[in-house]
């Protein structure tokens, strides 16, 4: 998605240079005019469904699709713009506004691939998640401490983490295991899939 924006972007610039260097006589009538603007309140209303759906499910194409449509609503204004520019004022304008409307295409595409690839190999853990899983790691009375705690966020609300958890070895196995289970099934109700690795350690 990002590709094909990005690409979409190029090719607008390369024909709004080619506007500004070669100038074409504008056609203007209010039949075109108002046709435009419903269709730039349409295609307005549509990306915002699709922003706000894909804010709730956490959608990187339902994202791209929000993009995609307001690329379409920044041409149908940098179109009325111009047209209303010929009308009124006798200016030239759509090569200049397109050049300036291929660079924000350009922009977002960019920001989608970046997201993209955040999501395929994990962005940093949110300081939230992390103080999650200790909170819950502290709140048990066997456990006495814990390291290597690695935390993966690969976007969609799929949060992957693994920790070496420490229990004094006079704690029997089947009640580490309880433990264990315990814990993980909380992280996961929480919408964190852990995977404890137990260590014994001596108590001094």
């Amino acid at each position: 998605m990002g590709i094909g924006l990005t690409a979409i972007g190029i090719f607008f610039g390369r024909v709004s240079l080619e506007k500004i260097i070669d100038p074409e006589p504008m056609l203007v009538n209010g039949t075109a005019i108002i046709t435009m603007m419903l269709a730039i309140v349409l295609k307005l209303g549509y990306s915002l469904l699709n922003r706000s759906c894909a804010e709730k499910i956490a959608s990187i194409a339902l994202k791209a699709n929000y993009w995609e449509t307001i690329v379409d609503v920044f041409t149908l204004l940098t179109a009325l713009g111009s047209l209303a520019a010929a009308k009124f004022a006798d200016i030239q304008l759509d090569g200049i506004l397109g050049i300036v409307i291929s660079g924000v295409i350009i922009y977002s595409g960019a920001k989608i691939m970046k997201k993209a690839a955040d999501a395929l190999i994990g962005e940093s853990p949110n300081p939230a998640v992390v103080n999650t899983i200790t909170a819950k790691l502290i709140s048990n009375k066997y456990v006495a401490g814990w390291h290597n705690l690695v935390v993966h966020d690969y976007g969609l609300n799929k949060i992957v983490a693994s920790v070496h958890v420490e229990f004094p070895t006079n704690v029997s196995f089947a009640t580490v295991h309880h433990i264990m289970a315990d814990i993980e099934r909380s992280l996961y109700e929480s919408g964190i899939e852990v995977t404890i690795h137990p260590d014994p350690i001596k108590k001094t």
